[in-house]
Parts: C-alpha cells; structure tokens; sequence
C-alpha cells in the first residue's frame, strides 16, 4: 500500500559510482505542473494541520457536550453560518443531510467519539457517516468570487445520487473556484449521470484525495470520478483507491465509459497510490465499463499522470517508490449491438484533434481485460509514455510493469493487442516490462498507424500457443502504416503463433531495430508478412531466426543463443561470461536512452570480453541489459543504488 512521505529530502552518497548516478529525465510540461501544484497543496494542507483552528470551530452531535444538537441544529446551518469556518462531528448520532458549500472555505471533520473529543481535537482515524437523501449530492460546492479551502477530512459519503447541474452523487463541484483536501474519506453506494464518486465540472477546481477510497459507485460515465475542464484537477495519494466502480452508458459515442474515472475536456488526474502486494485493494482496481476504458478513460486534451516514484519540490518529498501505481482487474465489456466498444481493459485513451496524453513512471498494469482490443491500454490517437528515472523504484527491474492483460472477444471478433493497442499514437516506451499478455494478435503489443519507439524493455512469456479461445499471432503485429523502432530490447520466451513480428497488411511500413536481441524459438520465425513498401534499418541483432534479416540486409547480426542468466526464473541478464551479446554493438542511442533495465549506463567495455569484430567502439551489450558482472569493483552491488 501506499504511504505518502512528508520529509526533508536527505542525500546519502555512498560508494556512488557512475553506472548508478540519478539522472531524472525531462518530464512532459503537464507533469511538471501537476507535481509543484500537488506539492504546494500538501504542503499548504499539513501546515494547516499543525495550527488547526483559525476561526470559529463548531463541534455538532447528539450529547450534552456538543455545541449544537443535531436534533435541532444541521451541518448546514452550521455552513451557513459566516463565523464558522471548521466543524467537528461527533459519532454519537447518525447523520442524513444534502450539504451545499457556496463560496466558503469550511472543513468538516469526522472521527470523534464524543463532542467532549470534539471539542479538544481528540481525532480518531475512525469515519463518520454522513448519508444523503439519495436525490442530491452528498456534498455539492460552487462559487468562483475567490479560491476557497475545503477540507473533508475522516468522513464516510453514501447514498448520494447526481442532479441537475451537480452530476456527481458523493461530492460534486460546479465551477467552482476552490482547493479541496479530501483525507481519510470512503465514498461509496453513490450514483449519477456523470461521477458517481465525485464529479469536478469545470472552475478553477483543484482536488487532493490523500488517504481515500472511492468505491462501489455507479454512472452512465466516469462510475467513480468525473472532471471536466482545463483548470480542474485530481491528484491521489497515500493509501488510497478507486475500487470496484461501474460506468453502465452501451449506446453513447467512442469516448464514452470509464469504470473508474472518466477524464475529459483538458482536466488532469495524478495518479500516486497503489500496492504491489494488494493490487485489488488499491490504485485503480476492479472498475467496470460497459463501453471503453475498463479502469481510466480520457479524451478531448485530458491527461492522465501515474507516477510511481519519489518526487521533490523545494525541501520536501511526497510519494512511495516502494509501491507502483497498480491498474488491475479492471475489466471493459463489448456491447452487444456495437462492435467498437470494448477497448481499454485497463485505460483508453482517446485524443482525435486534442492533446490527450497518458505518462506512466513506476506503474504495474495487470491482469485487466478488454472485450475487443488492448488489455492493458489501447490509445487512439493520443500520446503514450512510461519512463523511469534511476531512482528507487518498486521492483528492480520491472519498475514498469504489464503483466496478465487479455483481449479476448467472445463473439468471434478478432482481439489486438494483449497489453498494449496503439492506434494513431505516438508512443515512447523505455524500460518496461511485458509478459503473460495475451490476444488474438499482437500478444504484447498491436500497433495500427502512429509512431512508435521501444528501448530498454523486454517482452517475454506473452501468449500460449492459441490455447484458450485465443489465436496468439505475432508478440507484436504491425497494420496501416506503422512506423516503430526498437533500441536495446529483448524478446525471448513467449509462445505466439506465425511468427514474433507480424505484419499485417502492405501499406508503408517503417522498421528500425538496432542492438537487440530476438530470441524466441517458440514463436516460429522472427517475420511475418509482405516486406514490399518497407523501410528498414536493422543493425546488431541476436536472433534465432535470419532469414528475415537477411532479406532486408541487416548488419551485424548472429544466430546463437544469447545466454541468459536465467530465464526459466525469467533473469534476462546476460551471463557475463558465456553471451555473445557482451561489447556486441557500437553506439546507436537512436532514442536518447542510455540506460538499461538495472539503470546501468551502457557502454561498459568488459576487458574480459573480446569485443566484437575486434572494434574499440563496440562496447555495448546487446538487448536490454548491461552487464557489469565482470567488474571486479560493482559486481556485488557494491555501490548504493
């Protein structure tokens, strides 16, 4: 689970060595935003918590303690009340109330035993109850005459059910001008047409959701969270989940669903949570979709950040590089009556003519399912990219992660793309992992137009031979003008049909690898397809296959067996002592990529290995490993990492 950090960022330089010096890449302008605007927010929030208070505090339950008696006074009057910026609710009564924020800052707070508790700040970590009507949002806010605080703090939101102008059921905001805490809150068995959690419709609206879950609620779009707007946006943080939400619209447009969060019109959500351990109990987990985007769904120039790793501003540090930020067990449906539904198992993503773009860092994208295409994720015509700095990162080597995706059609369609469907897309996908991924074709990855670039990854044990319902044609398939290249990748172990690259059809084509290794003697030949309208460029390939190679006349390239450390324990190291692909390359960095799957630089010349062909330049290491077993300085992790 995830466990947010307030520290001053202290720098331990032991033994550091130049293999493992942190070097964060450049992070996409959105990030950047997103990152300093959580970071203010938590920081304003916990300097708030230390002097708790600051105006009128009012304490409201049900004994003699309380400063109003619910039976005759309600949190909103309480609300209404101008002098009263901070109220504390008892759980010594029951609470049904639809509460309106207009144009306030106001906290109300829960999770005291007693008004005698109340009173004192003597919090429990405990939830009080508040239940809606069922005919009006729990909790509606609206104004925009100044930015207002809002704190929602050790609360339970339920029957809740979305109204005009106020779509969401649990918490629903209406141009709103406001920053707003939400901490230790569980909203659930809420519902609307949009947002059945919370639902964010335009304003300046900037929601912090530290410590909660948003679970079990239901709309036609965005069945946990809906945020519209270029000003609005949702960071998640700590232990927190949108668990086990549904979006039950079958008859609206392409971008139409979004189990767990439905994200549109320039709104930005950051993503921080999840578990590793637990992946159905945090993160972005057991969502339905009847339409698109199983998990996550954005379009119109939304941008979703999942952020996986530590990040800094100024003295303080926030995040969990422990933990991934997990979307699992999410699952989209293909409606009966229309075929184009049924992509995005874990998120879609759609950008037609808008600036919609996913970034992923330190994520573990597993075990979802797509009815029609991308298990994992299927971006159509938006912008996909999943980095990692070389800081600590939740696994070692598969910091990016996906794993277990399926899209399998149950109607005899043809499924594409077991983790990832890429259609129109322009992708960048540096150090990630993908295995156990299945679909009709395209296993791991299915790419329909766009441009897409691979480097420091590794693709192994996608597909079963065709067994299970599924054909499990080609580790990655190629149609209507791809143009994709991969830079120090990896492919071995999986078991696809017909062939590990396949191309399905003859318009333009453009194929670049260098400095891979292709080693996958249960997925029949390297190539599949025509190789007329092609442009290639292939250079320092191991493969278990030539022929393809040798048609298009590649350069430097062998058929031996790579010799892995160990790949029955799926260990894709190179074996330091017996592998041909040791000072097998010279440079390319074609993709700007310098590191390898461990955030070792490339280009170690191992002297106890004979470069190849005798070249001085040819000091790096073929596929997604670097290895540095034979330096008798770091070969046991000397040096911290």
């Amino acid at each position: 689970m995830k466990k947010i950090i307030f520290t001053v960022l202290l720098f331990q330089i032991v033994g550091l060595s130049a293999k493992n010096i942190i070097d964060k890449k450049e992070l996409p302008e959105f990030v950047q935003k997103e990152l300093k605007k959580t970071a203010i927010h938590l920081s304003n929030y916990k300097n708030q918590n230390m002097v708790k208070g600051g105006g009128s505090i009012a304490s409201i339950g049900g004994d003699v303690n309380c400063n109003y008696n619910v039976n005759s006074t309600s949190i909103q009057d309480l609300i209404n009340n101008a002098s009263i910026t901070e109220i504390r609710l008892a759980d010594t009564t029951s609470y049904f109330e639809d509460l309106f924020i207009s144009d306030k800052s106001i906290s109300i707070r829960g999770g005291f035993a007693n008004c005698m508790d109340a009173n004192s700040n003597n919090q429990s970590n405990t939830q009080t109850l508040i239940t809606g009507s069922g005919t009006a949002p729990v909790i509606s806010i609206s104004g925009s005459s100044e930015t207002h605080n809002i704190v929602l703090q050790n609360l339970g939101l339920t029957n809740g059910q979305g109204a005009e102008f106020f779509h969401g059921g649990g918490i629903s905001t209406l141009g709103a001008s406001a920053s707003i805490t939400v901490d230790n809150v569980n909203i659930f068995g809420n519902s609307g047409t949009s947002g059945g959690g919370i639902a964010i419709n335009n304003g300046d609206t900037d929601v912090v959701v530290f410590n909660s879950f948003i679970q079990n609620n239901i709309a036609e779009n965005g069945g946990g969270i809906h945020c519209l707007g270029t000003d609005a946006s949702i960071a998640i943080l700590g232990s927190s989940g949108v668990l086990n939400n549904s979006a039950t619209d079958e008859i609206g447009p392409d971008a139409t669903g979004g189990g767990g969060m439905y994200l549109t019109e320039g709104c930005v959500v950051s993503v921080f949570s999840g578990s590793k351990d637990n992946p159905s109990q945090y993160g972005i987990s057991g969502n339905t979709s009847q339409s698109n985007g199983g998990g996550v769904l954005l379009t119109n120039g939304a941008k979703l950040n999942l952020y996986g790793q530590v990040f800094c501003y100024g003295n303080n540090c926030y995040g969990d590089a422990s933990q991934p930020v997990n979307i699992s067990n999410n699952k989209v449906y293909d409606n009966t009556a229309f075929d184009f539904f049924g992509n995005g198992g874990g998120i879609y993503a759609y950008g037609f003519q808008s600036d919609t773009q996913v970034y992923m860092q330190g994520v573990l994208i597993n075990n979802n399912h797509a009815d029609q295409h991308g298990g994992g994720l299927m971006s159509n015509t938006a912008d996909i990219e999943l980095q990692i700095d070389n800081a600590s990162c939740w696994d070692h080597m598969r910091c990016n992660f996906f794993q277990g995706n399926e899209a399998k059609n149950s109607e005899g369609d043809d499924s594409y793309g077991g983790a990832l469907y890429l259609s129109g897309s322009n992708s960048i996908i540096n150090n990630t992992f993908f295995e156990d991924n299945r679909a009709d074709y395209g296993v791991a990855i299915s790419l329909r137009t766009g441009i897409t670039n691979i480097s420091g990854s590794v693709l192994n044990n996608n597909g079963n031979s065709g067994q299970s319902g599924l054909s499990d044609n080609y580790v990655v398939s190629f149609q209507d003008s791809s143009a994709i290249t991969m830079e120090h990748v990896t492919i071995t172990d999986n078991k696809a049909e017909t062939g590990v690259l396949g191309r399905m059809d003859s318009s333009t084509m453009s194929l670049n690898i260098y400095s891979s290794i292709i080693h996958d003697v249960n997925s029949s030949s390297l190539f599949d397809g025509p190789t007329g309208f092609m442009s290639t460029n292939l250079d320092c390939i191991i493969a278990h296959d030539l022929a393809f190679l040798n048609t298009m006349i590649a350069t430097n390239v062998l058929n031996e067996n790579p010799q892995f450390v160990n790949s029955a324990q799926r260990d894709y190291h190179l074996n330091s002592i017996l592998s041909p692909a040791v000072d097998f390359c010279v440079l390319h960095n074609t993709l700007g990529d310098t590191r390898d799957i461990d955030g070792q630089l490339r280009g170690w010349d191992d002297n106890l290995v004979g470069n190849n062909q005798g070249n001085p330049l040819m000091v790096y290491d073929a596929g997604a490993d670097e290895t540095y077993d034979n330096d008798i300085i770091f070969a046991n992790d000397f040096e911290q990492k």
